[in-house]
């Protein structure tokens, strides 16, 4: 991703890193075993008003949705016109011990949503990278 990063950072700065963010948007590419793209919001309000009665139209700032929505459509040209994959599926054992490593594993299960058994666990027969 940084060669595009390079191209978009007159637009604003973005910064990538392999964080697993599982939410409603990536949780079921993730789960699939391909990357889950989290493009971070620039807004400090939006943890108060994404997904809540603050939520309107009133409340979104044009500069913000026009950046957001210009870097979203794009990343998403940038993925597709690649000529090679960007990534290849993880097989399970693979995405369950990431998943595990980076502390999703208790939250998954206790939604019902951990489809993978005991793969991923440490050698120890922990859940997470301790």
């Amino acid at each position: 991703m940084q060669p595009f990063l390079k191209q978009t950072a007159n637009i604003r700065p973005v910064n990538v890193n392999d964080k697993v963010e599982f939410g409603s948007d990536t949780g079921p590419f993730i789960m699939a075993g391909l990357p889950g793209i989290n493009m971070q919001q620039d807004s400090p309000d939006y943890k108060y008003t994404h997904h809540s009665a603050a939520d309107a139209l009133e409340a979104v700032k044009p500069e913000v949705l026009t950046q957001d929505a210009t870097l979203m459509a794009l990343t998403a040209f940038w993925i597709a016109d690649r000529p090679d994959r960007l990534a290849k599926p993880w097989p399970a054992e693979k995405t369950a011990r990431v998943l595990r490593q980076q502390n999703q594993y208790d939250l998954l299960k206790a939604f019902n949503l951990w489809p993978f058994g005991d793969k991923g666990k440490s050698k120890d027969g922990s859940n997470d990278n301790q």
